[in-house]
């Protein structure tokens, strides 16, 4: 199977910035994601986590998003861990009742990965929804009480109940 032209660009990408001495390439890679978040309505959590809120078809839905990750194990296991340190930060704002996210019902994703890695995103307690076989694309979601109780990558284990 070739490679879609997006894989393609983002490895291309990332052989780029790996090589890059300077951080030049590292810091347009930056404003590119703050652009993409910015168009869509995003707010950044950590470096590979983000959520929107804008969705008019799901008022009461929290969508979160994981920006890229490097091809190599290594850089997918800190990038997972990364992730579930801004699952924790949105947990906690969830749980300390944060203003902006007052109204929500649900946690929600909905995404190629999730697709593709369904397993995963069950271990992370999400429950699989809709599926898109044309696209490749499907939902996790998880509603905000049970998303407020996991311990993602807390020491301190308490659910705040």
């Amino acid at each position: 199977m070739d490679e879609s032209p997006r894989a393609k660009i983002r490895r291309l990408t990332q052989r780029i910035t790996e090589s890059d001495l300077t951080g030049v390439s590292k810091a347009a890679y930056g404003a590119s994601q703050e652009v993409s978040l910015w168009s869509r309505g995003g707010t950044r959590v950590n470096d590979f986590l983000w959520y929107d809120l804008v969705n008019k078809e799901y008022p009461h839905q929290l969508g979160i998003h994981l920006f890229p990750v490097g091809e190599r194990l290594s850089e997918r296991k800190a990038a997972f861990k990364e992730y579930k340190l801004g699952l924790d930060n949105l947990a906690e704002r969830l749980r300390n009742n944060d203003a902006e996210f007052q109204n929500i019902t649900h946690v929600t994703g909905w995404s190629k990965l999730v697709y593709k890695f369904p397993r995963v995103l069950e271990s992370l307690g999400f429950t699989l929804g809709e599926r898109d076989d044309e696209k490749g694309e499907a939902l996790a979601i998880m509603t905000r009480a049970e998303f407020i109780k996991r311990p993602w990558n807390r020491t301190n284990t308490t659910t705040g109940d």
